[in-house]
């Protein structure tokens, strides 16, 4: 079935930090652009612990290693790993921390300090399936605005959260309001995410509910602000109409922004990617008007030059051309970190096989919607950083019966692109430009299918 990697920043509320945790700041760690998207959050506290509760097939926990780093410990679904230890001098930055194969299913992992130095965590990383091996994956995303979004009341609900610029589109529904509700109704779905900012003014409590489920509280509340953060995520829905709601405390505070979300599906779910009659529609009076804009300036062009030249060349000046500024884009995995992860994941769970007729493609959060319906979503992405380092092969205790029995996997090379700061300055540029085709029932913003 088709598998695909989701990355959690240590900044999404998915993490539930134990106290005495807190985020890297410059101020104090002079190392911390060497941390993806120049952020991670640590411990000094013995016991201090992190946990994170997912539905896969394949778990990493990435961070450094450093001279004032210390002993760990791993529980993943109540099994104690050995103590794993953190020092290293000179400084290891994107370091596994720890990684482990599983049989797809729900599992919990926490990781614990063991020693009154310092343990940080820089991301997590996770692979899950959907749909049959003999199919593609399809990736709907709904922004903000999409009918398949409802607020309410409404009036507690506004179209201009704070750094509305950093959000996918340049558009968001933000709440301040206690019990302030927003409900997100999709079909033929395996999994969802929701994503939003986070931040000082973060709201510090809301819950989310799936279907009839019982709900989830987080906390948006974090010690520096960072947008496009995983808000929620859900796997193993199946096919079907499904309703998410969240829902603001009644006396929480601080702001609660949505920006988008994505819909995991395929084609034996229900999934389509096919154009309905209204996109193709959509397309054909796009491409019209596309057409006739071009001759248009052309025709304008050409009466400009004309009249320049003919009625007074020293009327001719030179103009500058005013770009707009490059909207941030949410951080994806690069190719060469795709396929190494794959296969330490495929290694993990299935010994030496190789991952030359599987598909894993990536989906941690989609590009920004397209200019025009029916055009290619590109995105650029504008950090790579180096490869995380391997971990020791140590063996875990006897396996439950939701886990197979495996040992901790070697970590091969891998890079990752993020997308930094603005303030930051990028290293090195890449480019992803998957096809974009629109699915049904109901339309989303855009989708794309990745097979």
């Amino acid at each position: 079935m088709p598998s695909f990697l989701t990355i959690i920043k240590d900044t999404s509320p998915l993490l539930l930090f134990s106290a005495n945790w807190l985020a890297g700041v410059s101020e104090n760690d002079g190392s911390l652009d060497q941390y993806t998207q120049s952020s991670f959050t640590a411990t000094q506290a013995q016991d201090s612990s992190v946990s994170f509760n997912f539905y896969g097939s394949f778990i990493g926990v990435y961070g450094a290693k450093r001279n004032n780093h210390g002993n760990y410990e791993v529980t993943l679904d109540g099994n104690v790993s050995p103590t794993l230890n953190g020092n290293s001098s000179p400084a290891e930055f994107n370091q596994t921390l720890f990684s482990q194969g599983l049989s797809l299913g729900f599992h919990n992992m926490t990781v614990t300090n063991k020693a009154n130095s310092f343990l940080d965590i820089d991301y997590i990383a996770f692979e899950t399936s959907v749909g049959r091996d003999d199919e593609p994956l399809i990736i709907n995303s709904y922004q903000d605005s999409h009918p398949a979004f409802t607020y309410a009341p409404s009036s507690a609900w506004n179209t201009s959260p704070s750094n509305v610029g950093t959000f996918s589109g340049g558009s968001g529904h933000a709440t301040s309001q206690g019990s302030a509700t927003a409900t997100l109704t999709f079909q033929v779905s395996d999994a969802v995410a929701l994503y939003g900012s986070v931040g000082p003014n973060g709201t510090t409590h809301y819950a989310v509910q799936l279907d009839n489920g019982s709900p989830s509280t987080f906390s948006a509340n974090k010690q520096f602000y960072r947008p496009n953060q995983i808000l929620f995520y859900a796997g193993n829905l199946g096919g079907g109409q499904h309703t998410l709601q969240v829902q603001l405390g009644s006396s929480s505070q601080g702001e609660f922004a949505i920006d988008y979300a994505n819909v995991f599906t395929a084609p034996s779910l229900g999934g389509s990617n096919r154009l309905s009659s209204g996109t193709l529609a959509a397309i054909g009076i796009t491409t019209t008007l596309a057409i006739l804009s071009t001759l248009l300036a052309a025709f304008l062009f050409w009466r400009q030059r004309h009249n320049l030249f003919r009625y007074d060349a020293r009327a001719r000046i030179m103009s500058t051309i005013s770009m707009d500024a490059p909207k941030p884009q949410p951080f994806v995995l690069s190719p060469a970190m795709e396929s190494s992860i794959a296969a330490q994941s495929v290694t993990a769970r299935y010994g030496s096989e190789t991952t030359s007729q599987k598909s894993y493609p990536i989906t941690t959060v989609a590009p920004s919607p397209p200019s025009s319906v029916g055009s290619p979503v590109e995105s650029s992405f504008s950090q790579y950083y180096a490869a995380p380092a391997p971990v020791s092969q140590v063996a875990m205790p006897a396996p439950t019966t939701s886990q197979e029995n495996s040992t901790y996997p070697r970590d091969e090379k891998r890079g990752l692109v993020l997308n930094p700061p603005q303030n930051y300055a990028p290293r090195q540029s890449l480019g992803i430009g998957p096809s974009t085709t629109v699915s049904e029932n109901p339309p989303p913003e855009y989708s794309y299918v990745r097979s």
